[in-house]
């Protein structure tokens, strides 16, 4: 981002950005019957609805590779006030659903697992 473009966001309030990792360009159209029916651009248009009547700027990016996730998290450095990440199967080798490992029960970071958003 600019540094212009770090001036305005800062002019503007709260800014919160929004990642979605590898494949959730998929939503809506890969398994279905697991993932659901919403596409990912339905999906932005309920965060942006949501922002609007919270009064926060959204700053919403999709990206299949991980360096430009990195890149995008580093950019936000002094201008979003919050990241919101939907890691999709961004490191998949770590990420294990709380229920069938019982080491992640304990830990101090909270997950959401996609499975059925409702339409």
């Amino acid at each position: 981002m600019s540094p212009r473009g770090v001036e305005e966001a800062r002019a503007r309030g709260k800014t919160v950005l929004v990642l979605h990792g590898p494949n959730l360009n998929l939503l809506g159209l890969r398994e279905p019957d697991v993932y659901g029916a919403l596409t990912l651009e339905q999906i932005d248009e309920r965060l942006h609805a949501l922002a609007s009547e919270l009064g926060v700027e959204l700053e919403i990016f999709q990206s299949n590779v991980e360096g430009e996730l990195v890149n995008r998290i580093q950019e936000a450095a002094g201008v979003a006030h919050a990241i919101l990440i939907n890691p999709g199967r961004l490191y998949p080798h770590e990420r294990r659903h709380p229920r069938r490992d019982p080491r992640r029960r304990t830990a101090g970071r909270r997950g959401a697992y996609l499975q059925h958003p409702q339409p």
